[in-house]
């Protein structure tokens, strides 16, 4: 909205001030006083209206520059409203973020602590058990030396009762000169004996699965 302009329009009173000396003394001084005051009141009123326009024109720019500050404030305003209602959905989407992370730190801080509760570590030292088969790909090793290695195939099973007993590695048969059956018998009966322990030995890796 303008100002408007018609308001700079300047009142002004036709005719001549009215001076007592220009009327007839014959209307007497009561009529004279009245006609020359009433021409200066006419003046008064004009003054005073113009002033009141001049000032309600400035009135009237006042508001619209105000009006004009009030539009780029609602402008402003606006703006602010779209970037809060951005950052607004920008926190929202940070929240749901952080709320899955959460989800997946407790997570991860479970199966954690699942393999601290239940793990084997190569660097420590004291005894560790497994409550499974271990699967390895080629060899046992001790202190990088290899112990126990891949089964070995082809031999084939022997026959016979396994002897398990006590076994002296040391014992000796003494032989005379001449033929003896007691001393064939007991070397017959030690050599017996040994072939059984190789049976129970060879039954023991077969266990173990070194042989097939």
């Amino acid at each position: 909205m303008m100002a408007n302009e018609s308001l700079l329009n300047q009142v002004t009173v036709r005719g001549q001030k009215i001076m007592a000396h220009d009327l007839p003394q014959l209307l007497g001084f009561t009529a004279i006083d009245y006609l020359v005051n009433n021409s200066d009141d006419m003046t008064s009123v004009a003054e005073q209206a113009n002033g009141a326009a001049q000032g309600a024109y400035d009135a009237q720019e006042t508001n619209d520059r105000q009006d004009e500050t009030l539009a780029d404030h609602s402008e402003t305003l606006a703006n602010h409203g779209q970037r809060i209602s951005a950052a607004e959905e920008t926190l929202q989407d940070h929240a749901n973020r952080i709320d899955t992370l959460e989800i997946v730190s407790a997570d991860h801080e479970k199966r954690i602590g699942d393999i601290e509760a239940d793990y084997v570590s190569k660097s420590a030292t004291g005894q560790q058990k497994l409550a499974s088969s271990l699967d390895v790909n080629a060899s046992y090793s001790v202190n990088g030396v290899k112990v126990v290695g891949e089964r070995v195939t082809g031999w084939v099973a022997s026959t016979g009762t396994p002897y398990t007993s006590i076994f002296n590695g040391d014992k000796t048969n003494t032989a005379g000169t001449a033929y003896s059956q007691t001393v064939l018998q007991a070397i017959a009966d030690d050599l017996k004996q040994a072939r059984q322990r190789i049976i129970a030995l060879e039954g023991v890796l077969r266990s173990h699965g070194l042989l097939a």
